[in-house]
C-alpha cells in the first residue's frame, strides 16, 4: 500500500528530476558553527517523565561544547526552525496525524534542512561519540548484527532514533518529501512504522540512499539492551557488558520503573537516573 502511494515519488528520484514539496530552506537559524544535536519533546523537558530528562541531561553531558550544540524543539519554538504547511497543521488539529508521526515530518526537515545529529528524546548516552562524528560530512546511523526478525521492515538495515548527516543528504530528503506526500492524500495513519516503510522504499529503489545506508558499520550492539534490565539490581559485571560497545542506549518512558527493589537495592534505573 505505501510503496503505490510513493511510485510517483520513486520516479522522480530515479529519473533525477525530484524537488521538494515544500519550502524546505534553512530559516533565520544561527547554529554557531557547530553540529545541531537535535532533540524533540513538545511539552519541553520541564514536563518530561523523569527517564526523558534523565536522558536529555546525559546527551548534554557527552556532547562536546567546541564542536557540537543541544538543540531542544518543542511545540512552542519548532516554527522558529521549520515551515509546516497549512494543511499539515489542520491535519494534526483534526487528530488526523498522530504526534509521533508529526515529530517525524519536523525530523526529516530539520536534519534536511540544516543537518546534524537527530537524537529521540529517550536514547541514553553513558560516554561520548567517537570525535569523527562530528565532521560535517560524517553519515552515521547504528546498525546491528543480531538476528534479523521477519516482521521488523528494517531488517536491522538502519535506526532512525540516532542519525547524523549534512544539510542536503538525499535520504533525509527523500524522508521529508516522502511525509508530505503520504499526508497529503492521505487522512489516517496505515502503519505504526510508516518511517521505516519509506527508508524501505529508498533503500530498495535508490542506489544511491542503499550505498549510504550500506556505508555504516554495525555498532552500539547492545543498543536495545538496557531496557529490558532496568528494573533488575543494579550490577557492575552486567553494566560493564553492556557498555562494551555501546554508549548510547534506546529506552522507553512508557513502562513504570523502580530506583530500587523491595529491600533497597539500587536497579539500573536508580543507577542512571542518579
Amino acid at each position: 500500500m505505501i510503496s503505490i502511494i510513493l511510485q510517483n515519488l520513486v520516479k522522480t528520484y530515479v529519473d533525477s528530476t525530484a524537488e521538494n514539496l515544500i519550502d524546505s530552506r534553512p530559516l533565520n537559524v544561527d547554529i554557531h558553527g557547530k553540529t545541531p544535536v537535535w532533540v524533540l519533546w513538545f511539552q519541553g523537558i520541564d514536563n518530561a517523565p523523569s527517564l526523558v530528562q534523565s536522558c536529555v541531561r546525559s546527551i548534554e553531558k557527552n556532547i562536546p561544547p567546541d564542536k557540537a550544540e543541544l538543540r531542544i524543539i518543542t511545540m512552542d519554538n519548532m516554527g522558529q526552525y521549520v515551515n509546516l504547511p497549512d494543511w499539515v497543521v489542520r491535519k494534526f488539529s483534526e487528530g488526523k496525524i498522530p504526534l509521533a508521526d508529526l515529530a517525524e515530518i519536523i525530523k526529516y526537515g530539520l536534519l534536511y534542512r540544516y543537518g546534524g545529529l537527530w537524537m529521540d528524546a529517550t536514547d541514553f548516552m553513558t560516554a561520548p561519540f567517537d570525535e569523527s562524528i562530528w565532521n560535517p560530512d560524517v553519515f552515521y546511523m547504528p546498525r546491528m548484527k543480531n538476528q534479523k526478525r521477519q516482521a521488523d521492515v528494517t531488517q536491522n538495515r538502519w535506526s532512525g532514533y540516532l542519525i547524523k548527516g549534512e544539510a542536503g543528504n538525499v535520504l533525509f530528503q527523500f524522508a521529508m518529501n516522502a511525509s508530505y506526500w503520504y499526508w497529503n492524500v492521505e487522512d489516517k495513519l496505515i502503519d505504526d512504522n510508516l518511517t521505516d516503510y519509506f527508508f524501505a522504499e529508498a533503500y530498495d529503489k535508490l542506489p544511491s540512499v542503499r550505498k549510504l545506508i550500506d556505508s555504516c558499520q554495525y555498532s552500539q550492539g547492545h543498543i536495545m539492551d538496557l531496557q529490558p534490565n532496568l528494573n533488575r539490581v543494579y550490577n557492575a559485571k552486567k553494566w560493564e557488558e553492556l557498555t562494551s560497545d555501546t554508549n548510547v542506549f534506546k529506552l522507553s518512558y512508557k513502562t513504570e520503573f523502580r530506583k530500587e527493589n523491595l529491600v533497597g537495592e539500587k536497579t539500573f534505573y536508580g543507577s542512571i537516573t542518579n
